[in-house]
């Protein structure tokens, strides 16, 4: 694999600084648990993003800026619960990113059970 094209190349280098912004906030604001979990889900989703073969330049831009969202959003919390999408959010969703919803709150449920748990 060569380099990505031209047009990819600034935004996979601003996608590297929003990632490495993501993961210290992780490591500020969530529970071990959630964070092992949260730092696997978007070191794969920006793994998957950056090849240019699966997302031309405008839909990683609409990434990154969700992603910057959820910074911003999870930055404002005293205490990370996250956020419900809408109908209308999930209707862009395709199988597997409806399937890995599904997981990711699964697993997020159970880790918020085992939490509790051991607090009591």
């Amino acid at each position: 694999p060569g380099s990505p094209p031209a047009a990819m190349a600034l935004p996979l280098q601003q996608g590297a600084t929003v990632l490495r912004h993501l993961l210290r906030l992780h490591k500020e604001k969530l529970p071990p648990a959630m964070k092992g979990m949260g730092d696997a889900y978007l070191k794969k989703e920006f793994r998957l993003h950056r090849n240019p073969l699966k997302c031309t330049p405008d839909q990683y831009n609409v990434f990154l800026q969700k992603w910057i969202e959820y910074g911003d959003m999870i930055k404002a919390q005293e205490v990370v619960v996250g956020k419900h999408m809408s109908r209308d959010e999930k209707k862009f969703l395709d199988k597997e990113q409806k399937t890995q919803l599904r997981r990711l709150r699964d697993e997020t449920q159970g880790a918020v059970m085992s939490a509790a748990k051991m607090a009591t």
